[in-house]
């Protein structure tokens, strides 16, 4: 399937320049980790059943299937300024490549951590308050970034060639702010996939990197790379991954995630030297051993 903007495996009329994609009956999101709920604002529904919403004056965006998509959420001249201090940050401090063997989609790309952002990108740091102001104004202010600093606000960065693994995010909402546009990178979304099966979890979703299981039983949403879309989605219920980059650029994004205040992950410290160092690691930290 090639995605023009973004596209359903099952939902040929899905192709929408403005799009806002959750599905009705989880408006109201119940966080996995507290007893509160994380509700979208200003909802009003639509003679045909399908619900839209305008944020901040944008044009109203459709509503279905756990994302979101805002199409030039920031301005060119802003993405060009933000590219270049990323650049410029790259000559000084060059990153090593993170690679994890992971089936048929492996780990391998590098990464601008919260700390290093805090310290050297200031231009990040105002994305990352432009993106959370947009997301509390959906969710309210019972949503906020995670406390941890590292993992708050990241910039991914997949060379040709790389790509990122099948996953879920520990956190219950994630924003993903596309800097640049790429040959291949799509990010591949399965909403609300995630089944709570504990430690049968890892082995449903093994079956389901393979490809005729995922052509068959999934719901697929592809999203292309394009400069200043922002996409939005329940990360720890969407599976999802980067496929591989193709070409001769960089896929450039930042990576922003949220939760309720005070969130706490039982496997946070092993997930963050699995996802910023060369540590070796015997198997994945998002599932339960």
């Amino acid at each position: 399937m090639q995605p023009v903007e973004a596209s359903r495996n099952n939902d040929a009329n899905a192709n929408f320049n403005f799009m806002l994609l959750f599905s009705s009956n989880s408006l109201a999101f119940l966080s996995s980790k507290y007893d509160q709920r994380l509700t979208i604002r200003g909802l009003r529904t639509a003679a045909n059943g399908f619900t839209w919403l305008s944020v901040l004056g944008c044009v109203p965006m459709r509503v279905s299937d756990d994302l979101l998509l805002q199409e030039e959420f920031i301005h060119a001249t802003v993405v060009a300024q933000a590219l270049a201090a990323i650049n410029s940050f790259r000559e000084i401090f060059p990153l090593p490549i993170i690679s994890r063997p992971s089936g048929r989609r492996p780990l391998c790309y590098s990464v601008i951590d919260g700390h290093q952002i805090s310290d050297h990108l200031p231009e990040i740091q105002n994305l990352h308050k432009q993106a959370t102001a947009y997301v509390r104004n959906m969710f309210g202010e019972s949503l906020e970034p995670l406390a941890d600093k590292q993992v708050a606000c990241n910039i991914n960065i997949t060379q040709p060639g790389g790509s990122y693994r099948y996953h879920y995010d520990r956190n219950a909402v994630t924003a993903i702010l596309y800097l640049n546009e790429t040959s291949g990178g799509e990010t591949e979304c399965y909403p609300s996939h995630r089944l709570n099966l504990m430690y049968l979890q890892r082995e449903v979703d093994r079956v389901f990197e393979n490809p005729m299981c995922r052509r068959v039983f999934g719901r697929q949403i592809l999203v292309r790379p394009r400069t200043g879309r922002l996409l939005v989605m329940r990360g720890d219920r969407c599976l999802h991954s980067v496929r591989e980059v193709h070409g001769d650029a960089d896929r450039i994004n930042v990576v922003m995630s949220y939760d309720v205040k005070g969130a706490r992950y039982a496997n946070g410290d092993r997930l963050n030297s699995y996802l910023y160092s060369s540590a070796l690691h015997r198997s994945d930290p998002n599932y339960v051993e």
